[in-house]
């Protein structure tokens, strides 16, 4: 899903300011529309099915990096610093708990 904005007005709020809504969109419109050009190619070569996964992992991570409260998240959070017996704390503990969920996935 690729989205422009979470509403009408949002929409119209952002691109009163083009060029930081272009910038905050590009990664995330890049690789949309280069999934959806390529949605019915074959995939011959096993590096076309790695940018496929690799792109799905880069929205994932883009998403998540969006959203500060996951609660879905929390329990899964604590079993898994359970499991590697270590705490994600700070901004830098719940960058390291969201690229380690993305990589577990992808």
């Amino acid at each position: 899903m690729c989205s422009f904005a979470t509403s009408e007005a949002a929409f119209w709020a952002k691109v009163q300011h083009p060029r930081k809504y272009a910038e905050d969109a590009v990664e995330g419109l890049t690789e949309f529309l280069r999934r959806v050009l390529l949605h019915d190619a074959p995939l011959s070569d096993p590096k076309d099915l790695a940018w496929f996964l690799a792109s799905y992992a880069r929205t994932a991570r883009l998403r998540l990096e969006q959203k500060h409260e996951l609660p879905a998240l929390d329990a899964l959070r604590s079993q898994l610093e359970e499991l590697l017996g270590l705490k994600f704390e700070g901004e830098k503990g719940d960058h390291f708990f969201r690229s380690t969920l993305v990589q577990t996935l992808f």
